[in-house]
């Protein structure tokens, strides 16, 4: 559904499904229409990566929802740094987190290669780290 809603400006999502609010884009939760900043899917996709979602199989970190989730990013802010540290204080390390990152990740247009016909995996970018020293060590393709 985020390749999709992502492919031409205007299109709109209809699901209540809360993974969607971190596709960027217009979203109508069958109660409400709503615009999702890319911004705003970024700190979504945070606050997944912490929560976890049994539906979808991934855990996220131990003991933290979604409440508890946006409590830590509003006191540490939205980050890369923020992420690692909620996993590390459950003795979980940062190639756990990157594990539940990718799994929260709803893909959008630009996360797929057409040519492969393979996703892109994520990564935290520059932005994400907020100079923070995060340590991921990913792969290059």
């Amino acid at each position: 559904m985020g390749i999709y809603a992502t492919m031409e400006p205007g299109n709109v999502i209809v699901s209540p499904d809360k993974d969607m609010r971190q596709i960027p884009g217009q979203l109508y939760n069958m109660t409400e229409m709503m615009s999702v900043t890319p911004e705003e899917g970024r700190n979504w996709h945070f606050i997944q990566t912490l929560a976890g979602d049994q539906t979808d199989g991934y855990s996220g970190v131990p003991g933290i929802g979604i409440k508890r989730a946006v409590s830590l990013f509003e006191e540490n802010g939205y980050n890369w740094k923020t992420v690692v540290e909620a996993f590390e204080a459950k003795d979980l390390d940062e190639e756990h987190a990157l594990m539940n990152a990718r799994l929260a990740k709803i893909l959008t247009i630009d996360e797929y290669d057409f040519k492969k016909g393979e996703p892109i995996l994520w990564s935290p970018t520059s932005s994400d780290r907020a100079d923070d020293g995060a340590r991921v060590k990913v792969a290059a393709d």
